[in-house]
């Protein structure tokens, strides 16, 4: 799943845990519509995927609305 690990691996096990964590933290402070499309966009920015760049973009922008 992640670009530096292998499947079930310990580092792998911690880093989803801590993936998850970052989801909810960050679902948190957006508003609706934005916080439902942060798993599906973590997902494509951990894992290589054709959607990988626009997720990245993405994400940058709900970063900026973190901001103070």
């Amino acid at each position: 799943m992640f670009h530096d690990t292998c499947p079930r691996d310990e580092i792998a096990t911690t880093q989803e845990k801590e993936m998850k964590q970052l989801i909810r933290l960050l679902q948190e402070e957006l508003n609706e519509d934005d916080a439902i499309s942060v798993p599906a966009l973590v997902s494509n920015v951990v894992a290589e995927t054709q959607y990988t760049p626009a997720a990245a973009n993405r994400i940058t922008e709900l970063l900026s609305k973190l901001v103070v």
